[in-house]
C-alpha cells in the first residue's frame, strides 16, 4: 500500500507539472494572438489615414490606398477570427489536462483514505500470527495482499492445539486414527499431555536432509498450559499396541546365530548358557518374549566372552517346529519366527 501512494504521489506531482506547463503556453500563446489583433489594427488605422490622404491623388494611388485598406481590414478579421478558435484550442487543451491532473488526485486521495483504514483491530485478545504466504515467509511490513487471499495474521486457539510430526514409510502402516499419544516438550521436559492421532497423510514426502519418504501425522494434543505456545517443539510417542501382562526384553539382550536362531545368555546362579527365545512385537527400545524366558530370570545385555562356540539350548517346540519343516518342505530354509519392527515413537 505504501508503495501504490507513492506511485501515486509521483503521478500527480507528473500530472500538476504538466497542467502548470500547459497553462503557461496557452497564456503565451494568448497574449501573443492579442498582441497581433492590436498590431493589426494599428495598421487598419494606418492604412484608412493613408486612403483618407490621397483623395487628391491621381486615381491609381487612390485605388492602390483602398486596396491596401481592405487587405489590412481582411487581414485584422482573419486574426479576430483565429483568435477565437485558438481561444477555443486552448480552453480545450486545458480542461483535458486539468481532468487528468483531478483523475490522479482522486486515485491519491483514494489510496490516502484506504491506507487509514488499514488499522486491522483483533475480534479479541490473544497471540497474533502472522500469515505465511505461498513461497514460506511471514507477511510483514511492504508484503503484497491479494484479493483472493486477504489474511494477514489468525489468533491461534490456545484451547484446541495440534501437533505435527512425521512417521518414516515403514511404520506409518502402523499408525491410525484415533490411537492415544504420549506428548513431550523439549522447552519443558517435565510437561507432559495426552492426545490422540486425528490424521494420517495419505501421500508421503520428502523431508530436508533425508533419504526416506516421511508420511505428516497431526496429533489432537488433549488439556492445556499456559506455558506452552504456538510452534514449540514436541516429542510424540504413538502408542500403536499395547498388551497385557507381558514379559519384555530390552533389545539389546538379544543375539543372532546364523540369522536363524535368536537367543539370549542367561545366567542361572554362577554358570550362562545360550537360550533360544521366541520373540514378538518389538519397538525401538523392547521386544516381546513369547518363549524361553520367565518372568524373573536373568539375562545379559551384552555378549559373554569365550562362549562364541558353544551351543545354544533351543525350545523344543521351536525344534519341532524345524523339524516338521525340514520334513514337508526339504528344499527350503528353515522357517522360525523373525524379529519385527515395533511402534516407533516419532518425536518432532
Amino acid at each position: 500500500m505504501t508503495g501504490k501512494v507513492k506511485d501515486s504521489q509521483l503521478e500527480v506531482d507528473q500530472k500538476q507539472s504538466q497542467y502548470t506547463q500547459t497553462k503557461l503556453d496557452t497564456t503565451l500563446a494568448m497574449r501573443q494572438a492579442r498582441d497581433e489583433l492590436i498590431n493589426l489594427e494599428y495598421t487598419v488605422r494606418e492604412k484608412k489615414l493613408v486612403l483618407d490622404q490621397s483623395k487628391f491623388e491621381p486615381p491609381a494611388t487612390i485605388q492602390k490606398a483602398e486596396i491596401d485598406f481592405e487587405k489590412a481590414e481582411r487581414t485584422l478579421q482573419q486574426a479576430k477570427e483565429n483568435y477565437q478558435i485558438k481561444h477555443q484550442q486552448n480552453v480545450a487543451k486545458m480542461q483535458e489536462v486539468a481532468a487528468e491532473l483531478r483523475k490522479e488526485r482522486n486515485e491519491l486521495e483514494g489510496l490516502e483514505a484506504l491506507s487509514q483504514e488499514f488499522t486491522i483491530l483483533a475480534p479479541e485478545d490473544g497471540m497474533l500470527i502472522y500469515k505465511k504466504s505461498w513461497d514460506g515467509n511471514s507477511i510483514k511490513a511492504g508484503s503484497q495482499i491479494g484479493a483472493w487471499d486477504p489474511t494477514v495474521a489468525t489468533l491461534p486457539d490456545l484451547s484446541k492445539m495440534l501437533s505435527k510430526t512425521y512417521v518414516n514409510e515403514v511404520d506409518v502402516r502402523k499408525v491410525k486414527a484415533g490411537q492415544d499419544v504420549e506428548i513431550g516438550f523439549d522447552a519443558f521436559p517435565d510437561k507432559n499431555l495426552k492426545g490422540k492421532v486425528v490424521k494420517v497423510a495419505n501421500v508421503g514426502e520428502q523431508r530436508p536432509n533425508s533419504d526416506a519418504k516421511v508420511f505428516s501425522v497431526e496429533i489432537e494434543v488433549f488439556g492445556t498450559d499456559p506455558l506452552l505456545k504456538p510452534g514449540m517443539t514436541t516429542s510424540n510417542k504413538i502408542i500403536t499396541k499395547t498388551i497385557e501382562d507381558a514379559i519384555f526384553l530390552p533389545l539389546e539382550g538379544l543375539h543372532s546365530q546364523d540369522d536363524s536362531i535368536t537367543y539370549v545368555f542367561k545366567r542361572s546362579g554362577a554358570s550362562t548358557m545360550k537360550q533360544e527365545v521366541m520373540i514378538g512385537d518389538a519397538n525401538s527400545e523392547s521386544v516381546l518374549i513369547l518363549g524361553g524366558l520367565e518372568v524373573g530370570d536373568r539375562v545379559s545385555l551384552s555378549s559373554v566372552s569365550g562362549m562364541e562356540n558353544d551351543n545354544v539350548n533351543l525350545l523344543a517346540e521351536m525344534d519341532g517346529k524345524r523339524g516338521k519343516k525340514e520334513e514337508e518342505t526339504p528344499l527350503e530354509e528353515d522357517s522360525v519366527p523373525s524379529k519385527k519392527r515395533g511402534s516407533r515413537r516419532n518425536s518432532k
